[in-house]
């Protein structure tokens, strides 16, 4: 049994070993806050920051939100749309590749449908081992067919990375080939950096639990916006809205617009989605964006002859230094054309972002 396996089995014994690594890849998520961090690093270092895992260094060189998490795998969100999760194992790639025929078919016994079967890739002379599965009705899972990539690669010692790309923030059933390949090539890009700036080490492995955050300073070098537009997911139509006080934008893509209140230090996301499985009510009751955190608040308010559906959590964060809490707002508009729209704000020291009220710009819709 190779040593993910084992991981995996002392928190779940019941199911077969390569089936419980990638279910659990694809729930614990600091990032979906699931599991909060036992110790929090604000490193805040322009130069990004280094973790030592397995006896491995990983040089991170961007913003993003890592986690070792107890049970033996390292958290790395860079991008809305996925999750990175790496293992160290104590088996080869071709240990792997000589028993490949047997894994798959435990997977699809297991109930995952094979999009891709393994193959090698050799990009800038690294050896990967890659392949694509996907999964229906995943527990846990924002939309209906969840999808996950993975690639083995050498590491050190006769040991290989397991690497478990999980799109948990993005519906790719939704997406066009074209959209879906560039989605593909971006993560394995990042993962390809991610890898190559990694290397053995005698330093001492950083404490299970320990998480590490972006720096979330506020600049009001930026152009504020009393009011923005969204597509549709169809591309048809533009759906429009107002900003609270002092909002810029922070970022545009498939994921939808995010802004960020300079004044209240509140993020939100607005996107559009072409979901005709389900309404929006049906979406914010199943709470999916608040994992295994207890919710707070729920219900509908009117705006604008639009009804919104919304719930709100919080999670808190320990160290030995202090607490912090993250708190969430989510809400869900049916649109006359099937799209919902749909509305996540959040904030990491202000409680305000759970306030309904706070959200009423965004909730006034015209098209």
């Amino acid at each position: 049994m190779n040593k993910a396996a084992g991981i995996v089995l002392a928190c779940f014994l019941s199911v077969v070993s390569v089936f419980m690594g990638l279910w659990f890849m694809g729930v614990i998520s600091f990032a979906d806050n699931e599991v909060p961090p036992n110790d929090v690093k604000e490193t805040g270092e322009e130069n990004g920051f280094e973790i030592v895992f397995k006896g491995i260094k990983f040089n991170l060189n961007t913003e993003c939100i890592a986690y070792i998490h107890e049970s033996g795998c390292l958290n790395i969100r860079l991008k809305d749309e996925y999750l990175i999760q790496i293992d160290v194992e104590d088996d080869t790639c071709d240990d792997f590749w000589d028993n490949r025929e047997e894994k798959i078919e435990n997977l699809i016994a297991s109930g995952y449908r094979i999009e891709c079967e393994p193959e090698h890739m050799e990009p800038e002379e690294r050896e990967y081992i890659h392949y694509i599965l996907s999964m229906e009705g995943e527990r846990g899972a924002e939309y209906s067919q969840s999808y996950f990539e993975v690639y083995l690669t050498p590491a050190d010692n006769d040991r290989r990375f397991f690497v478990c790309i999980r799109y948990d923030g993005i519906d790719v059933d939704n997406l066009d080939e074209k959209a879906r390949t560039l989605l593909y090539n971006e993560a394995f890009g990042e993962v390809e950096q991610i890898i190559d700036n990694a290397a053995p080490t005698d330093e001492k492995d950083d404490a299970v639990g320990t998480g590490w955050l972006p720096d979330e300073s506020i600049s009001s070098e930026n152009e504020y916006l009393s009011h923005d537009s969204l597509q549709y997911a169809d591309g048809t139509l533009e759906v429009a809205y107002n900003l609270p006080e002092e909002c810029y934008l922070v970022s545009d893509n498939i994921t939808g617009k995010t802004y960020l209140s300079e004044k209240e230090k509140i993020y939100i996301n607005l996107a559009t989605s072409n979901y005709t499985w389900q309404t929006a009510k049906e979406k914010a009751d199943k709470h999916s964006l608040a994992g295994f955190s207890r919710i707070i608040t729920e219900g509908q308010t009117e705006v604008n002859g639009r009804t919104f559906y919304y719930y709100t959590y919080s999670v808190m964060r320990c160290s030995k230094r202090k607490k912090r809490y993250d708190y969430n707002f989510v809400a869900y508009c049916d649109m006359k054309n099937g799209d919902i729209y749909s509305i996540h704000g959040y904030s990491y020291e202000n409680e305000t972002a759970m306030d309904c009220n706070f959200y009423l710009d965004v909730m006034n819709l015209s098209e």
